[in-house]
């Protein structure tokens, strides 16, 4: 397994008796995915595929919806 891959298991989540009962989006009630998927890596790996990153907590810099940082100036 190279640097870039995850292990991930396929589970099965559908009940039988489901098939019975009437799914209807309009109140909400939509039928589930026979599927959900499980995986597990490091918090490391994590952070860097969902741009978690530590905060500065100093006053001059602020961190803007894009991602990017700005200079922020102070009024004394």
């Amino acid at each position: 397994m190279n640097g870039n891959s995850v292990h991930v298991l396929r589970l099965s989540q559908w009940v039988d008796n489901w098939d019975n009962f009437d799914f209807d989006e309009e109140a909400k009630r939509r039928k589930p995915e026979p599927y959900f998927y499980l995986f597990s890596m490091e918090a490391t790996r994590l952070r860097q595929y969902s741009d978690v990153y530590r905060r500065d907590r100093s006053p001059k810099m602020l961190k803007v919806s894009s991602g990017h940082v700005k200079k922020v100036e102070q009024h004394e």
